[in-house]
């Protein structure tokens, strides 16, 4: 059996911007402006999913990879975005986006490919950092849902309302002017619930649990729903087929079945509609504006690209350059506004407000885009370098990690949060690091901790786990390397 190499698929990938890039250049010749902005977002589709046949091609692809999770966002919002974007009417060829968009997807591929482990070679450590019970499991599990639930009654209790895309929905009267309250973030510790609700029920508990996991999964899919986020929708797919994908069944067998294509459906069911009501949750707008309204509502949430354009037609010739104040935002977002008035706010919103003049709402300039806003173009490319070089680092602790339950919930979160980030803006892209995966984090060490300091010989386990032992690690059909 041929031995997968990272030299074959990088090969390939180089090549591959190579020939677009003199395809570009001749195509540019005789082409008018829109069909070239059309091409360049199709070779950018082209360029990642021919990376990913090659992977398939010399048997390195992982379907946990975080870095085809980002390139699909890149395609998506960037690559779609040109596309979107050359038939908007008072569309303008911006050729420095359009290299702008090259050279950042170059640079964040170089940062990648530089530390990316070889999925069949990855070292992994001989004991797993996190070794948790089925039962500590199961405990987690309810505290975060309980956690999670009590700040949405909280939220309700104290402001009378939920998350903005809601409020009309679920008060009383008219849209409330208030300032969203800041304990929505927290609502998030539903995530790792799900994504350890997911991994309970893919490897087989009791009947009982069954039934609990499933009213909790139900409660937060509705206020998922409620909420209005359709990222939200995207995320819980992604998490339960990574789940599928990564977690053997209780009789070990690792064949899909029809669930995940199940779970991709209904989300996709229900973030084309979401589109529409998630404003004013009114249906009757809603049905007014039919099937064309969802299409028209998608293909202008596609199109980031228009925001980047805007960005460098934006920056620095009508304003100087941000110098860092997405970051100093990060820095600052713990502080409440209440004792800090002035203290920086999300470049989503600030370009919004300096683009539209529209305080209220929030725009993604994408990664790139946010980049060259604060630093020019140099800061954009080297920005996104530093990107793929965190996105290698993250997967690749996961594979050395990887069997361990723990580490695939906390690597699925960190890459919803990277994923996010592509998109933009940093700032709300980084704030469920700081509010949600690091507390979660520092429950599973201090529960990871107690266990060995207190009981040291629970983590003696045996090599064919039971269900009231340490979770056994994932089976190795696929050949790739787990805690055993």
């Amino acid at each position: 059996m041929r031995k997968p190499t990272k030299k074959a698929s990088h090969s390939a990938l180089f090549a591959g911007f190579a020939l677009a890039g003199v395809a570009l250049c001749d195509f540019a010749i005789g082409a008018s402006s829109r069909q070239l902005q059309v091409v360049a977002g199709i070779v950018v589709l082209l360029l990642i999913a021919g990376w990913i046949v090659v992977d398939i091609l010399v048997g390195r692809f992982h379907a946990a990879n975080l870095r085809y999770f980002a390139l699909f966002s890149f395609g998506l919002f960037l690559g779609g975005g040109m596309i979107v974007d050359a038939v908007r009417p008072d569309y303008a060829i911006q050729p420095a986006a359009i290299l702008l968009t090259y050279g950042a997807l170059l640079c964040f591929v170089l940062g990648f490919v530089l530390f990316e482990p070889n999925p069949v070679s990855a070292p992994c450590h001989s004991e797993p950092t996190f070794s948790l019970t089925s039962e500590q499991l199961f405990t987690l599990t309810c505290f975060f849902f309980a956690l999670g639930f009590f700040f949405v009654f909280l939220e309700w209790h104290l402001y009378g309302q939920l998350q903005s895309y809601a409020g009309k929905f679920t008060a009383a009267g008219a849209r409330p002017a208030r300032v969203m309250p800041y304990v929505q973030t927290f609502t998030e510790f539903m995530t790792p619930a799900v994504i350890l609700a997911f991994i309970q029920l893919r490897r087989g508990t009791s009947l009982a649990r069954r039934v609990v996991l499933t009213l909790f999964l139900t409660g937060a899919v509705a206020w998922f729903l409620v909420w209005g986020a359709r990222g939200n929708f995207l995320w819980l797919a992604v998490a339960f087929v990574l789940v599928w994908v990564e977690i053997g069944s209780e009789r070990g067998a690792r064949r899909l079945g029809a669930k995940p294509v199940l779970v991709l459906s209904l989300s996709a069911a229900a973030i084309l509609p979401l589109g529409l009501v998630r404003t004013t949750w009114n249906l009757r707008e809603a049905e007014s504006a039919g099937w064309s309204g969802v299409w028209t509502g998608a293909g202008e949430s596609l199109d980031t690209y228009y925001q980047l354009a805007r960005t460098l037609d934006y920056f620095p010739a009508r304003a100087g350059f941000l110098d860092g104040y997405s970051f100093y935002g990060v820095i600052a977002n713990p502080v409440p506004r209440a004792l800090w008035p002035g203290k920086p706010i999300g470049v989503g919103k600030l370009a919004s407000l300096l683009y539209d003049g529209n305080p209220q709402n929030s725009i993604g300039l994408s990664l790139p885009g946010e980049l060259y806003a604060n630093f020019g173009y140099v800061g954009s490319l080297l920005g996104m370098f530093l990107f793929g070089l965190l996105a290698a680092a993250v997967y690749s602790w996961y594979m050395r990690q990887r069997g361990d339950p723990v580490a695939l919930v906390i690597y699925l979160m960190a890459l919803s949060c990277l994923v996010t980030e592509v998109r933009g803006d940093i700032l709300d892209a980084t704030a469920p690091l700081l509010y949600s995966l690091l507390p979660t984090v520092i429950c599973f060490g201090i529960v990871a901790t107690a266990t060995k300091r207190f009981r040291p010989n629970a983590q003696k386990a045996p090599t064919r786990a039971t269900s009231q032992s340490v979770i056994s690690p994932l089976a190795t059909t696929d050949g790739l390397p787990r805690n055993i």
